[in-house]
């Protein structure tokens, strides 16, 4: 389970956990072979080792989509292959349906009943020459293909070193599928097999029969080049592929992988999303899917929650993690400043814990009552109205200097406040109201000062910008960035900061009683020989 921690610069309903989890590995498996398996199919094109002459490689199907309307039966899809035959099979034997197009498309308006494989999918093959490739099936209106191409990411660790980031994001990617509970099931991969995974579960969400509760931690199986079986899994769950290699690869899934309802930003039509809805049971997973972000929750609570269009609950996420990636200094000026390509999972997580951040995805409680903060945030189209969400998802930018132990649930507001200066939340009134005793609070003499018991903690760094401007906190990430540190200590944080600024911020650090006259952090800030800050720092007036 996670570590679990409560924090105490937000009101109660918003405190902030960080948890790590520890993750359990599967076992590697061989590839099986039988009559299904095709030959050549790991290249274009392959050299035979007894001729040394190249023949070609067996196509590979790329997509393929089934649609029923009463009595009319669709097909269509696309292959590697630039032409050949299109086989359907049904009852122990392959049945021709089309031909392949020069572009490599195939379809058929009409095919006859009895070509599925069961009441509602149908499995499909390409033939070409003397090669043949990897069976896919499709189900009638759950339009996602079982043939997934992969991207590959760094690890999660390689990533965070990168980035400087304090929490890793996710390297595994939504198939729209998933492993039901006892059951095993075949996966075919293709191309790259240097660092590729099979991961079952969805991590952090709440158990179906028990939303107290927390699912197990994701199980993971390594894949190779063709056929692998993947192990029992007692639990079952959706299916994630990771793939840590140098170059894309191909997964297949077997028909015994059942689809769930899916959805893909500006990919999959909402209403294909509402029919899978209605042929799913209540209980099933959702996953709603844009560039960056994953939302994982359960279909019964999707019902209650998302009376936006789904589209729209995608881009309300994706535009927080949009401006807080620009809030960090991520505008793509150099390859260091651009934006990583992992993933940040938002789930339905237990109701008995709170919002919390913690390896890849960020956790929002589950709750059936229709005016929760939590799940509106999730599936309402409000993450970017709603504190919980700016804030969470802030965690995930936050690197090593920021992150130090005394600022961690301060500086997280960087980012949270940055989406809040352009759409307004439900903090928006409240944080204003902070100013007049915290004014107060910094009249007092330095000595009699603690920052932890000052009236509002995340205002140093709004009086920062204030006084630095509005670049000053996303050069300061990319200085973090340029300048990777192993220590996240108070003279770094502060140090970095005066840095960047080209100011010795010495004195306005004591003001907010974060150092003390003479000490050892006042004293190592002097030793950076800075100029003098602006005179008025503590008199800016922060959220303006």
């Amino acid at each position: 389970m996670n570590d679990q921690k409560k924090t105490s610069q937000q009101p109660t309903k918003l405190l902030m956990d960080i948890g790590h989890s520890d993750w359990q590995c599967g076992t590697q498996v061989e590839p099986i072979s039988d009559d299904r398996q095709p030959l050549n199919i790991v290249a274009d094109v392959r050299i035979d080792s007894v001729s040394n002459q190249s023949i070609a490689a067996a196509p590979v199907i790329e997509s393929l989509s089934l649609r029923m309307d009463n009595s009319i039966i669709e097909v269509r899809g696309s292959t590697s292959a630039k032409m050949g035959n299109v086989e359907a099979f049904s009852m122990g034997t392959w049945k021709g349906i089309a031909e392949v197009k020069s572009d490599g498309t195939f379809s058929n308006p009409n095919v006859p009943a009895d070509y599925l494989l069961t009441g509602d999918s149908i499995k499909v093959r390409v033939t070409n020459s003397d090669t043949t490739s990897y069976p896919v099936v499709a189900t009638d209106y759950f339009v996602h293909p079982r043939s997934i191409w992969i991207l590959p990411t760094k690890t999660k660790a390689a990533d965070q070193t990168y980035y400087q980031w304090w929490i890793q994001w996710a390297d595994y990617q939504p198939t729209g599928y998933m492993l039901p509970a006892g059951e095993t099931a075949s996966i075919w991969l293709d191309g790259n097999d240097e660092e590729v995974w099979a991961l079952v579960g969805i991590q952090g969400i709440a158990k179906k029969s028990d939303r107290t509760s927390q699912t197990e931690n994701m199980r993971e199986t390594r894949l190779k080049i063709g056929e692998n079986i993947l192990p029992i899994d007692p639990l079952g769950g959706v299916i994630h592929i990771r793939n840590n290699g140098n170059s894309g690869c191909r997964v297949i899934l077997d028909s015994k992988i059942r689809p769930i309802p899916y959805y893909v930003l500006m990919q999959t039509p909402p209403l294909d999303f509402r029919r899978m809805l209605e042929k799913s049971d209540r209980l099933s997973e959702v996953q709603l899917v844009g560039d960056r972000v994953v939302i994982s929750a359960y279909a019964d609570t999707y019902e209650i929650f998302a009376h936006a269009d789904v589209g729209e609950i995608v881009r309300s996420h994706e535009e927080v993690l949009r401006i807080e990636a620009q809030a960090a200094g991520l505008d793509g000026s150099t390859e260091l400043h651009t934006r990583s390509n992992m993933w940040i999972h938002a789930v339905e997580s237990t109701s008995s814990f709170y919002p919390h951040a913690s390896t890849g995805y960020i956790g929002l409680p589950h709750s059936k009552d229709v005016n929760s903060e939590y799940m509106n945030a999730l599936l309402g189209g409000l993450a970017h109205k709603l504190w919980v969400t700016l804030h969470e998802y802030g965690h995930h930018f936050q690197n090593r200097a920021n992150s130090n132990t005394v600022f961690a649930e301060n500086s997280v507001n960087i980012y949270a406040l940055a989406v809040g200066r352009v759409h307004e939340n439900n903090y928006a009134d409240e944080f204003p109201k902070r100013w007049p005793p915290l004014r107060a609070w910094l009249s007092k003499p330095a000595a009699e000062k603690n920052y932890m018991e000052s009236p509002d903690t995340q205002a140093i760094f709004e009086q920062l910008r204030k006084g630095f401007g509005e670049n000053y906190l996303p050069r300061w990430d990319r200085y973090v960035r340029e300048n990777p540190s192993p220590n996240n200590d108070l003279i770094n944080f502060t140090a970095s900061l005066s840095r960047v600024a080209n100011a010795n911020l010495a004195v306005f650090f004591a003001e907010w009683g974060v150092i003390k006259t003479n000490d050892q952090t006042w004293n190592a800030l002097h030793a950076l020989n800075l100029p003098s800050p602006p005179e008025g720092l503590t008199n800016q007036i922060p959220y303006t």
